[in-house]
């Protein structure tokens, strides 16, 4: 069964806001929409796993539409009346896509990117 996506589709981004806050917010009409705080200026490692924290929470529209796109992918294992080469195709090339939003995604939360 599918879900609608209840969260913005608009990127979610991080910004230090003051010393000691990081921002994660998304574009909407009227400007930038906050959707979390996170407190950073401690002693380690603690700010540190803060930052992780904060890294995470701006990746998960990501990591959800890669999961979401490699769920696709992998359906499409299952027969739909096409010819096995052409299902097979499409699979490889949705299987692709969802690898390289994956990988996006994951340095996107470790803060590579």
């Amino acid at each position: 069964m599918e879900t609608e996506t209840k969260h913005t589709r608009e990127p979610w981004e991080l910004r230090e806001t003051h010393e000691d806050q990081i921002e994660i917010s998304t574009k909407s009409r009227a400007g930038m929409a906050p959707i979390a705080t996170v407190e950073v200026g401690f002693t380690e490692p603690f700010d540190s796993e803060q930052r992780a924290y904060a890294r995470l929470i701006a990746a998960a529209p990501d990591l959800l539409a890669a999961l979401e796109a490699d769920e696709a992918a992998f359906a499409m294992t299952i027969g739909d009346g096409r010819d096995h080469a052409t299902r097979a195709r499409r699979k490889l090339e949705a299987t692709v896509k969802a690898r390289q939003m994956m990988r996006a995604a994951l340095a996107k939360a470790r803060g590579e990117v």
